[in-house]
């Protein structure tokens, strides 16, 4: 990545490079971020609905926490985060958004018009081009690139970022000029610009400005909400530890639990880390974010994560496909 803070949850993973320094200045810039764009604190589950409340209206914020109720457990960082980034687009935007048809463009100049956000989140139903997300994860991607276009522009074109030529990344459109500075996007609410020149043989060409790489409120919050707040566990208003409604206390796959913990424990994690024997998926979950196996050189970190992730969701298909993997490079 050239950009190493990319969007929010949905990007913030790929800087697996960083050391233990670099990832306390993250959650650090993360906390200040959420303070300043939600102006809230403590960063709590709470907190956070109570302010969703306030600007979505209370039938939204429940359709909200309906969603995240639904979802995986190891992914509720990530869906509070969008819950974070839906209300900070809906400050920006104003709530008459979420009753207008979404407008988009899946390539340059090639609008489509979408179901208004109010009947995805309602229904709980996301547009076939976006089957593979989440309804939260859609209504933040939208809320970010609808808020990134009222700062600066609809994007000309959509770039990867992940490629490191800046020459020539872009379609130009007809009426480009040398000297035009156009903007393009690289991931939902995230921007870059690149400047039209003209060739030695008279055409035009341009060149991204990776310097001018930035992220709109919505998508900031969402990045500072997941970074600052961890993977949990974040317990929604009526899960108190250990009640029978707590998902965190529910048991799992003991047999499968020692075996990946055992697994981190030979691979370089610390007793303190792993904690004691897992009973319950929360153990799990507090152990993910405790072994930090995004920031350790060994790849096959990546399988145990899938594998412990599995377990504290308690997917059992998944389970089995990721301890065969993990067994693969024990």
């Amino acid at each position: 990545m050239w950009c190493l803070r990319g969007l929010g949850p949905w990007l913030f993973v790929s800087i697996n490079s960083v050391n233990q320094k670099d990832a306390k200045d993250a959650s650090t810039e993360g906390r200040r971020l959420v303070r300043a764009l939600l102006d809230v604190d403590p960063l709590t589950v709470d907190v956070l609905l109570t302010v969703a409340h306030d600007v979505l209206g209370p039938e939204r914020a429940e359709h909200c926490v309906r969603q995240v109720r639904g979802g995986r457990l190891t992914r509720r960082s990530y869906l509070l985060a969008e819950v974070a980034a839906v209300v900070v687009g809906t400050r920006h935007l104003g709530v008459g958004w979420w009753a207008r048809p979404h407008r988009r463009a899946d390539k340059p100049g090639e609008w489509q018009e979408g179901p208004p956000p109010d009947e995805v989140l309602i229904s709980g139903v996301v547009p076939s081009r976006w089957q593979s997300a989440s309804v939260l994860e859609v209504l933040a991607w939208w809320s970010a690139d609808d808020v990134a276009d009222t700062l600066w522009g609809p994007p000309v074109d959509f770039v990867d970022l992940n490629s490191t030529r800046p020459t020539d990344r872009i379609a130009l459109p007809r009426d480009a000029r040398p000297g035009d500075r156009l903007v393009a996007a690289f991931d939902p609410g995230s921007r870059v610009d690149a400047d039209v020149a003209r060739r030695a043989d008279g055409t035009l060409g341009s060149e991204l400005d990776i310097t001018s790489c930035r992220h709109s409120p919505p998508a900031e919050a969402s990045w500072g909400w997941a970074i600052a707040t961890g993977n949990g566990p974040h317990r929604l208003p009526d899960e108190s530890p250990g009640s029978p409604a707590d998902p965190y206390a529910v048991p799992i796959d003991l047999a499968a639990a020692e075996t990946i913990r055992g697994w981190a424990l030979q691979h370089g994690a610390s007793p303190a880390q792993v904690g004691q024997a897992w009973k319950t998926a929360g153990d799990v979950i507090v152990a993910i974010g405790a072994v930090d196996w995004m920031r350790r050189p060994d790849g096959r970190w990546w399988r145990w994560e899938r594998a412990a992730s599995a377990l504290a969701d308690r997917d059992v298909p998944r389970l089995a496909k990721a301890l065969a993997g993990l067994a693969k490079v024990y």
